[in-house]
């Protein structure tokens, strides 16, 4: 059975990339079913901030196709000089471009109007950042009955309990 190379090329990615996980945060690996490490993902940070998605489009970068999401800052917990209302782009890897496209294990499925709570820091000199921790750097705010809740591993958190946790790392550090 033959398969394309850029289908190899993105498994041995993640296979070499999750082997790597626990000395090197911030690697793309799956990551479904483990949930955040707020501490660790708070200080491999250099940016922390909650939004909603704005709007996205596909582009190359080198040979990999990438999705970036633009995201509209609602509140800043570890930036410097971010602003509520300041967009900010999140790079996530794979995407759609005419008749190619790569999907990569773990991977979110974003689209605009989604909220969330992302830790990051920048990705090369692309402009824009990418997630810590694989994509568990990206923790989507959901509507649930009467109240906004974030969603990691499995577990369920109200989104103020959640933004609390966080402001008090970004106090005690």
């Amino acid at each position: 059975m033959r398969f394309p190379i850029a289908t190899l090329l993105l498994a041995l990615a993640a296979a070499v990339a999750g082997a790597e996980d626990a000395a090197a945060p911030g690697r793309a690996v799956p990551i479904e079913g483990r949930s955040l490490d707020l501490p660790r993902a708070f200080d491999h940070s250099a940016l922390v901030v909650q939004g909603t998605l704005a709007g996205s489009r596909v582009e190359w970068v080198g040979k990999t196709l990438f999705t970036f999401h633009e995201l509209q800052v609602e509140r800043t917990f570890k930036a410097t000089g971010r602003a509520p209302g300041e967009r900010i782009t999140i790079a996530v890897p794979g995407g759609a471009r005419g008749r190619i496209e790569t999907r990569w294990p773990g991977a979110p499925q974003l689209a605009r109007g989604d909220r969330l709570v992302f830790f990051g820091g920048p990705l090369g000199t692309t402009g824009a950042h990418r997630a810590v921790g694989s994509f568990r750097g990206l923790v989507p705010v959901e509507r649930e009955g009467e109240s906004d809740v974030v969603r990691s591993g499995g577990s369920v958190e109200p989104l103020e309990a959640f933004v609390e946790r966080v402001r008090q790392l970004s106090v005690a550090r």
